[in-house]
């Protein structure tokens, strides 16, 4: 039970902060904040989690908030799918 219950916080977390990220796009740094917190989440390691994360990080691109942020996320989408894309070329 324990386990399911941290994995529905983190979750939830996880959701609230790209829905922050959204609500507050206008505010200096706090979409900024959010993504690093993402960035040090993603794949640390790899997890059910990581497809929330990327579902949360294509809001905050779609936002067209911080252009540091979506330049950011671009390029973690870009090395995502080269990274992802080289395992089947093996």
């Amino acid at each position: 039970k324990s386990d399911i219950e941290a994995t529905l916080v983190s979750s939830n977390t996880i959701v609230a902060l790209g829905h922050v990220a959204l609500a507050l796009k206008s505010t200096p740094r706090t979409m900024e904040s959010i993504l690093q917190f993402f960035q040090q989440r993603f794949c640390q390691p790899p997890s059910r989690l990581d497809s929330l994360i990327v579902d949360q990080l294509g809001c905050m691109v779609i936002a067209k908030g911080d252009l540091h942020v979506h330049e950011e996320v671009m390029k973690m989408f870009t090395m995502i799918t080269v990274e992802s894309s080289s395992a089947f070329n093996v």
